[in-house]
């Protein structure tokens, strides 16, 4: 949807022009901006570890559209509260449930269009030592978040591979706690991704911090009403959003999961760009 939004927005200019593009999709701004795209095609429509890339049509004709103009790419948080990519989503800023409970700043810097925040807002982002936790750093820390790390233990016998992911965050360059979530783990009823998420919750109401993250494989979308949906990933082969559609709404609603928008293609490039 994102993707045929660019390329019918471009096709109603009948001359090159100067455009600042503005999206809350970081598929499609990475596939264009950093090239990604270009470099799919070169390859035949294949990502540098051979598997095909989704919607080689779709992305034809972006990057024929593209062309004929000079753009900025602009990412901006989807359902913050602002203003413009409300009102795409059919919600007006009032209807945004951040945004009543305070937790959004209203104020844009002078001259900086939407795009920017006058506030740094923080996650904190549960951390396992693998590299897709250490790209889902990267991708929030480029989406202007201050990214606190956590690693959460759920028994005894994770102690050591706990100590493993906090060096592991550490080396990344961010702080990182560890959460002995022993008890949640054990309760009545706990199962699934529950006990994790609790204890990230606990952790960061504590701390201050808004939002938890995860790399879990997923996407959310929050509807008029602010109810909020777990969706299936762009990659399907690895698909968590059955496990997390079980969490509150309270939860999804504090949720990021930067990961969801990508395909294990775009994330190995990512990584390897990042140098992770």
């Amino acid at each position: 949807m994102e993707l045929t939004a660019f390329i019918e927005a471009l096709r109603q200019l009948k001359e090159p022009c100067e455009v600042r593009y503005c999206s809350d999709s970081q598929y499609v701004i990475n596939g264009l901006q950093k090239g990604w795209a270009k470099g799919w095609k070169r390859r035949g429509w294949k990502k540098s570890d051979g598997s095909p890339a989704l919607n080689p049509d779709l992305w034809a004709q972006a990057l024929e559209q593209e062309a004929r103009h000079t753009i900025t790419y602009v990412w901006v948080k989807g359902h913050a509260g602002h203003p413009e990519n409300e009102r795409c989503a059919g919600r007006s800023p009032k209807q945004s449930t951040w945004r009543e409970a305070g937790n959004m700043n209203d104020t844009f810097l002078p001259g900086s269009g939407f795009d920017t925040y006058e506030s740094q807002d923080k996650v904190l982002m549960q951390m396992d030592g693998s590299t897709e936790a250490a790209v889902a750093v990267r991708i929030l820390q480029q989406q202007g978040f201050a990214v606190v790390g956590a690693v959460v233990r759920l028994a005894p016998e994770q102690a050591e591979a706990a100590q493993r992911a906090k060096k592991a965050a550490e080396a990344l360059g961010i702080e990182c706690i560890l959460l002995n979530a022993e008890a949640l783990a054990q309760q009545p009823g706990a199962a699934g991704a529950w006990p994790q998420f609790a204890a990230l919750l606990t952790a960061a109401d504590k701390l201050g911090i808004q939002y938890i993250g995860s790399s879990s494989r997923a996407r959310l979308e929050v509807d008029t009403d602010g109810v909020h949906t777990v969706l299936p990933p762009v990659d399907a082969a690895r698909d968590d959003s059955t496990a997390l559609a079980a969490l509150p709404q309270e939860t999804l609603a504090r949720l990021l999961l930067p990961l969801g928008e990508f395909d294990a293609g775009d994330l190995a490039e990512l990584a390897q760009e990042l140098q992770l």
